[in-house]
């Protein structure tokens, strides 16, 4: 019985020592990882890497989505849409951007995420 409970013992602390040195591979790859992708960046781009780590976990983060090309998009749905670009622009920006809202807070509630999607006007 002893022995039995010797052997477990074993298993259990090899499995262990496995598993550790395995998560410590694992480790050593994705800070290699990162230093490779934070070399890509550019010095101002890294040092709001910074910035992002030093955050506190409680800090909001928001994504911002900017279209930079309103007409095209709504050209693609609506042919009339190139006239109203013509006329009033700012309306047909505010269209755009509303129905990209709805759209994303569908899909959003589709996957299951919880999000608050709003349209912001800045200045």
């Amino acid at each position: 019985m002893t022995a039995v409970l010797v052997g477990v013992l074993v298993v259990v602390a090899l499995t262990a020592v496995l598993g550790c040195a395995a998560l410590q591979r694992t480790n050593g790859r994705l800070r290699a990882r990162q230093e490779e992708l934070e070399a890509l960046l550019d010095p101002a781009d890294a040092a709001l890497l910074d910035d992002w780590d030093a955050a506190p976990p409680t800090s909001r983060r928001e994504i911002v989505v900017v279209v930079r090309n309103v007409a095209a998009v709504a050209v693609r749905e609506n042919r009339a849409a190139l006239l109203l670009h013509k006329v009033r622009p700012s309306m047909l920006q505010r269209l755009v951007y509303d129905e990209l809202a709805r759209q994303l807070r569908e899909r959003l509630d589709r996957e299951g995420v919880e999000a608050d999607v709003a349209v912001r006007l800045v200045r």
